[in-house]
């Protein structure tokens, strides 16, 4: 699978993927230009930011992904 199919797939299956996840469970480093792929593609996807602690105590931003359904057809998985 490529990087656009396997996180297409994981948001269909998990609803939201931060970038810590595309990381950690698809080994995508830069998940935002997947995503950016993806939206030129047609996919609706939001951007929620979010505030994490990093283990130094300091505040960090990651990204949230999330598809938005058109219609319950386009959440049909593979």
């Amino acid at each position: 699978m490529t990087q656009k199919e396997e996180t297409l797939h994981y948001l269909k299956t998990y609803k939201t993927i931060t970038t810590w996840e595309g990381f950690k469970e698809l080994n995508i480093l830069r998940l935002g230009s997947v995503i950016n792929d993806l939206r030129n593609e047609g996919h609706a996807i939001k951007t929620k930011m979010l505030t994490v602690i990093k283990r130094n105590g300091k505040k960090a931003q990651i990204a949230e992904y999330s598809l938005i359904a058109k219609d319950k057809e386009q959440l049909n998985l593979f």
